[in-house]
């Protein structure tokens, strides 16, 4: 309850595992839970308190966020004036460490930097994001990603906040080039316990990727934060701190 304060949250921690076992009860097949951690002052022991909680509960899939402290964000402030300080890095560490090696035991593997879930309960729309997909942009402030236009690979669409929604503002539309989907599908793609390949982004593309990356994969490789096979890059445990910042 402490850490719900402290984050601006109006619930408790006994109305969040009510709200939980509610909705398990009322028959949706997959319930989520989000967690955050790295707040001031948390220990090893208690972040895997929470977990040990979540996974007592028996959802489908869990995210686990680190702590974001945002320039403008009433944190950003607080930071700003001395009034709020991270944890440090090296506890950070070890806390998103100790969130994959329980949930791997307790039968939520990783199978994205932040996301775990059973077998087979992975979230498609999680999914289609770091695969670099399609996904419709509905209500007001929505981005979505669509297939291109006029020879380019894919349009962004972002529709207008409330108020310009309202009065019927259309969506603005951006061309994604080639390249610049490459580079995104190659951030993203890494962020999976399945990786990346390179050759399907090449196809997207029509671009020679492989070439340009593969001296740099074999360098990461020879430090363990990736496996290199063929044209499928796949980041290590060891790699998956790097990319969770």
């Amino acid at each position: 309850d402490e850490a719900l304060r402290f984050l601006g949250r109006r619930h408790t921690g006994r109305q969040a595992r009510e709200a939980v076992e509610t909705a398990l009860a009322a028959g949706f097949d997959t319930v989520s839970v989000d967690l955050i951690f790295g707040l001031r002052g948390q220990t090893a022991a208690e972040w895997q308190v929470q977990l040990a909680t979540a996974v007592a509960l028996e959802v489908q899939h869990l995210s686990c966020y680190q702590l974001t402290i945002h320039e403008r964000s009433r944190f950003g402030v607080q930071a700003k004036h001395g009034r709020l300080a991270e944890l440090p890095e090296d506890e950070q560490a070890t806390l998103f460490e100790l969130a994959h090696r329980f949930l791997a035991d307790a039968g939520w593997p990783a199978y994205e930097v932040s996301n775990f879930a059973r077998e087979g309960e992975e979230a498609r729309h999680n999914l289609v994001y770091w695969r670099a997909g399609f996904w419709l942009a509905l209500g007001p402030a929505a981005t979505g990603q669509y297939p291109g236009e006029g020879g380019a690979y894919a349009l962004r669409r972002t529709a207008p906040p409330l108020p310009r929604w309202l009065r019927g503002e259309a969506p603005k539309e951006e061309a994604i080039s080639p390249l610049e989907h490459a580079k995104e599908s190659l951030m993203l793609g890494l962020r999976l316990r399945e990786g990346v390949d390179v050759g399907a982004v090449e196809e997207r593309t029509g671009l020679a990727l492989f070439p340009l990356l593969q001296g740099r994969a074999e360098e990461l490789a020879q430090e363990g934060l990736l496996q290199v096979r063929g044209k499928r890059l796949l980041p290590t445990p060891k790699a998956f701190p790097l990319l969770h910042r």
